[in-house]
């Protein structure tokens, strides 16, 4: 949905810069992209540029662990078991959504259950104006597909229940619906 999003928004006449992390999408070349391959990278990445920007849209799937430590060779194959201990990675909407001054926080979210409570605590939580929620057992909304299904709520608690459609169309969708919440 990033790159999608990003196009949408130039096409809509924004200045964009795209994080892109490790994915399969193809990204336009008329997109200024700035290239992440960790979660560390991408919360850098991002921090560094948020106070220039009116809206920030997370559409990232961003780990929420790493490895506590990285191996400076090959681990070689054992018998037994390799323990691999991981530590939290930064929540990038929720660092955002405490020090922001004005700008527009759009998150994303992925649920299977509860879809509507889970994301409204996450939308409070890390202080966003919209949440775009996704449920990946939705027939033909899960990743590395061209269409996706929704649900969108507003910062008031509004909901929107968008159909299966194309993720360039979706992204459009967003947009409007996003401009109308900044008119407000």
């Amino acid at each position: 949905m990033g790159v999608s999003l990003a196009r949408a928004a130039y096409i809509m006449g924004a200045n964009v810069q795209l994080v892109f992390g490790p994915g399969q999408a193809v990204v336009p070349p008329y997109l200024s992209v700035i290239r992440v391959r960790s979660a560390q990278q991408m919360a850098q990445a991002v921090f560094e540029r948020f106070n220039t920007c009116d809206v920030y849209i997370g559409a990232a799937a961003v780990a929420d662990f790493t490895p506590e430590e990285t191996a400076a060779d090959k681990i070689k194959k054992k018998e037994g078991r390799l323990n691999l201990p991981l530590k939290r990675t930064v929540d990038i909407l929720q660092t955002l959504g405490k020090k922001r001054s004005g700008q527009i926080l759009v998150g994303f979210s992925v649920e299977t259950e509860q879809v509507i409570e889970n994301s409204l605590q996450k939308l409070r939580r890390k202080n966003l104006d919209l949440i775009v929620v996704n449920n990946p057992k939705e027939k033909g909304a899960a990743f590395g597909v061209e269409t996706n299904k929704v649900t969108v709520i507003e910062k008031n608690g509004q909901v929107h229940n968008w159909p299966l459609m194309n993720k360039l169309e979706l992204s459009f969708k967003i947009l409007e619906l996003l401009a109308k919440v900044l008119t407000k």
